[in-house]
Parts: C-alpha cells; structure tokens; sequence
C-alpha cells in the first residue's frame, strides 16, 4: 500500500450531515418517483379520451355512411 492510503480529508465531520444529505436526496427520489407516476396516470387518462374519441368518429362515420 502506498504510504498515503489512509490520509483521506474527512468531507464530514458529523455523522448527522450524511445522514441529512441521505435523507434530502431521499426525498428528491420520492418526489420524482411521485411525479413520474402522475405523468403515467395523465397519460393514460389521455390514452382512455383518444380511444373514446375515435369510437365517436368511428360511429359517427358509420351512421354517414348509411345516409
């Protein structure tokens, strides 16, 4: 091992700011866990709206058709 192996600068000096800086990324991971799954739901609520749509057209289309 080099002789310098074990002088690493200490970035915290209490345990508590790791933990701090855990617990903010934490909550930033939930949060975009969160408005990730909001954006599913809107896509999907849109996906339900573009399928009822074209069913309308579709009916409509048929019943001018038959005219």
């Amino acid at each position: 091992m080099p002789p310098d192996f074990y002088n690493e600068d200490i970035i915290f000096e209490e345990p508590e700011e790791l933990m701090n800086i855990f617990s903010y990324h934490e909550e930033q991971n939930l949060k975009k866990i969160r408005e990730s799954q909001e954006i599913e739901d809107q896509l999907e609520m849109e996906k339900e709206r573009e399928a009822k749509v074209k069913k309308e057209i579709g009916n409509e289309i048929i019943e001018q058709e038959k005219i």
